[in-house]
């Protein structure tokens, strides 16, 4: 017996084959995104890093409920290893300057894809054009903008120590190679 809307059928099975899914992915995907910089890496995961060493991310998840995707940016310059406060600012694309259901399922796979591809377009790689460098990234802060791409920032404590480090990195970017011209 299968629930209808769910892509699932007794025991937890999927109607939809998920690898053929993966692959279905892989290669529209693929197709977009590599020719803006865009690399694939296992687990259907693409990455650019950019002149500025901004990395941008576009992931896709495959669960139990069904299926989504992610885009984020993080710079590079952060080690971030704490799983509590993440300097990686990016939302899933349902989520993205609209509200809409979070996953797609999977026995409308087809209709699901092409709505995540009119997203991506739409409303995630606007984003990586305009915030997705240094200055970018100050800007979303500064300006508040993450309320107006429905995804929530670290609070202005985080923000403005965020910015300290920033100020720090840029003095002694600045008193170190300041004499090297």
């Amino acid at each position: 017996m299968c629930f209808q809307g769910t892509g699932y059928c007794e025991r937890g099975k999927s109607i939809v084959d998920k690898n053929q899914l993966r692959m279905q992915i892989k290669s529209k995907f693929f197709s977009i995104l590599q020719p803006l910089g865009f690399k694939e890496m296992p687990s259907l995961l693409y990455v650019r890093v950019t002149d500025d060493n901004v990395l941008h991310t576009v992931s896709f998840d495959l669960s139990e409920i069904g299926f989504t995707c992610a885009v984020a940016m993080q710079p590079l310059y952060f080690y971030d290893y704490d799983p509590v406060i993440s300097f990686n600012m990016g939302n899933r694309l349902s989520r993205f300057k609209i509200v809409q259901k979070e996953w797609w399922v999977y026995d409308d796979a087809v209709n699901g894809l092409e709505e995540i591809e009119r997203l991506l377009r739409k409303n995630g790689l606007p984003w990586f054009d305009e915030f997705g460098s240094p200055e970018g990234i100050i800007r979303f802060i500064v300006c508040r903008k993450a309320g107006r791409y429905r995804f929530r920032l670290f609070d202005s404590f985080l923000q403005n120590l965020y910015f300290r480090f920033i100020f720090l990195l840029i003095y002694f970017i600045h008193s170190n190679f300041a004499d090297t011209k």
